[in-house]
């Protein structure tokens, strides 16, 4: 809904350390629902590296229709993911959704960005819980399908992502990145 999209003013951008989700002590865990800590194995919680993670959902109207934007990659099992990454030292969620996006993508002009939730997940293979932090990014984009090569200095710089636009209703997501398409989905 076009409606529900906001800009940060450069107000907001200023205070967002205080104000944005996942800008919280990380020290303290009492805010993870029990069945996310169930699937945490047995140790101490404080001793698990939490890191924080912002999703973005990045739209598009093409003949009315809502198209999600999402890439393919060359890493074996990575499947159909949007693009997303960590949260620097500093940066809020809000802010890093952006530079993830245009990193990612290559898409760096959205048209907003709004915060649809905050949750947590464990990763079991490497042992750490992500805060994830997903927001609704509206972009204007051209292009149907592109491949971009990935620039910031991560661990996935220099990969290629093929992108492309989805019906949000009809992508299976890698790595319950689709949790919460249906906050989007008129």
């Amino acid at each position: 809904m076009e409606s529900d999209i906001t800009s940060p003013s450069p107000a907001a951008t200023a205070s967002a350390a205080t104000t944005d989700p996942g800008t919280e002590s990380t020290d303290r865990l009492d805010s993870i629902p029990d069945d996310v800590l169930e699937t945490v194995p047995d140790a101490d919680p404080k001793s698990i590296p939490t890191v924080d993670k912002a999703y973005a959902y990045a739209t598009r109207r093409s003949g009315g229709t809502l198209e999600l934007l999402v890439f393919e990659q060359e890493k074996p099992g990575a499947g159909v993911q949007v693009p997303k990454g960590t949260v620097e030292d500093g940066e809020a969620p809000h802010t890093a959704v952006v530079r993830e996006l245009a990193e990612e993508s290559g898409v760096d002009a959205p048209l907003g960005v709004s915060h649809l939730t905050s949750d947590h997940w464990y990763h079991e293979r490497r042992e750490t819980l992500y805060r994830r932090h997903f927001y609704h990014v509206p972009v204007r984009e051209p292009r149907e399908a592109w491949d971009h090569a990935v620039i910031g200095g991560g661990e996935d710089d220099g990969l290629v992502f093929s992108c492309f636009w989805a019906e949000p209703a009809s992508v299976s997501l890698s790595r319950d990145m689709d949790d919460y398409l249906g906050s989007i989905i008129p």
